[in-house]
């Protein structure tokens, strides 16, 4: 499924690049989600269709509509939060049963210090079509990403769901549409793209893969395609 291109002349609508930064980052969010339930979920890939992300990566989302209004209702949650400078992080988990993380993504976002929320009127801004750009490249960074055969086999043996888990800045974790349990996270921090900075906030990447079991030491459980 392809995506009609934005408009770029907006006529004399005044748009603020706050509002514009925050829709790109949640859009991606959104198509992040997507492609780490493909990548890792257990579903059929027949389940899936082609969405082409800023008319230069060719992402799957799923054809699923509860995992459709899931994903896009968190990203909504995020983007408002986004915009009140709320957010901390969000993140993006296979778990299993018990609520065990076997892969969790997360991006966390730090505020810019000097920002001005300043008009603009055309949707080619420079500032706008870097971020877009460095967002394709994390989502291609993501979609590279390489996990060591022990983890493949359990994720493809375990009975899994995807959860979606907004931290807002001084407050409880926002969880989405029902309370379940604090989700167990595996025991290591890898960072899975290079960090996406804009006038309103830096975005920084990280996956939690599991410990190493002392067999298994010599050989990374994440790695990225070459």
């Amino acid at each position: 499924m392809s995506t009609m291109p934005k408009t770029i002349d907006v006529g004399n609508v005044p748009r603020k690049i706050l509002v514009e930064v925050c829709e790109d980052v949640s859009e991606f969010l959104v198509i992040m989600a997507h492609t780490v339930l493909y990548r890792f979920g257990g579903y059929s890939p027949g389940e899936f269709r082609e969405y082409s992300y800023g008319g230069v990566v060719t992402a799957k989302t799923c054809l699923d509509e509860r995992v459709i209004r899931y994903c896009q209702r968190s990203a909504h949650l995020a983007n408002q939060a986004m915009q009140k400078h709320n957010l901390e992080k969000y993140e993006v988990s296979i778990e299993d049963r018990t609520g065990e993380a076997l892969i969790s993504f997360r991006v966390e976002f730090r505020r810019t210090p000097i920002f001005y929320n300043r008009t603009i009127k055309n949707l080619a801004e420079p500032e706008l079509c870097r971020l877009r750009h460095n967002l394709a490249e994390t989502l291609l960074q993501l979609q590279s990403v390489k996990i060591s055969d022990e983890l493949q086999d359990r994720l493809e043996n375990t009975p899994t769901r995807l959860r979606i888990r907004l931290q807002l800045c001084n407050k409880q974790p926002k969880r989405l549409f029902k309370i379940t349990a604090e989700p167990i996270l595996p025991g290591i921090l890898v960072p899975w793209s290079d960090p996406v900075r804009n006038e309103y906030n830096q975005l920084i990447f990280a996956a939690f893969v599991p410990a190493d079991h002392p067999s298994t030491s010599q050989r990374p459980w994440i790695s990225h395609n070459t």
